[in-house]
């Protein structure tokens, strides 16, 4: 027992940052997208995608899912750190005379890359009357669930 809420809560931190939207395009299609952060990954991103997929599908009670095209929405961009400084600097005093010299080091500006992976995928919802024989990529709602 303590195992299985120790393997779901790894699962929904691992996805909690995947965000997903719906849109249904007729009565059994819908378009499904996913963003991520730079802190996941594309396979993460992708679960996710898959789990709203079956959860759209259970909703408007169908039971298969069929993933019609994929097209890859990853975000790429920089992050730039700000250049800092910084100022060092000495007084002398002699009689009324004051004298100051001063120094300032500027940091070199630094960027990190950023990768946010995403998805979009199209669905043809499908019940079990509807799969042809040999129907190639047909995905069971139920087992995305039971599949981490």
């Amino acid at each position: 027992m303590l195992r299985t809420i120790l393997i779901l809560s790894i699962g929904i931190l691992a996805t909690a940052c995947v965000r997903t939207s719906t849109l249904l395009l007729n009565e059994n299609t819908a378009m499904i997208s996913a963003r991520g952060t730079a802190f996941d990954t594309p396979a993460s991103v992708f679960q996710k995608t898959l789990r709203e997929a079956a959860l759209i599908t259970q909703k408007r009670g169908y039971e298969y899912f069929q993933i019609v095209s994929t097209k890859d929405a990853t975000r790429k961009g920089v992050y730039v750190a700000p250049r800092t400084s910084s100022t060092k600097g000495t007084a002398n005093a002699f009689g009324n005379t004051v004298s100051y010299r001063e120094s300032t080091n500027y940091s070199a500006i630094s960027g990190t890359e950023l990768i946010k992976p995403g998805t979009d995928i199209a669905i043809v919802m499908l019940r079990s009357d509807e799969i042809q024989p040999g129907q190639k990529g047909i995905w069971r709602a139920s087992d995305v669930y039971t599949t981490d």
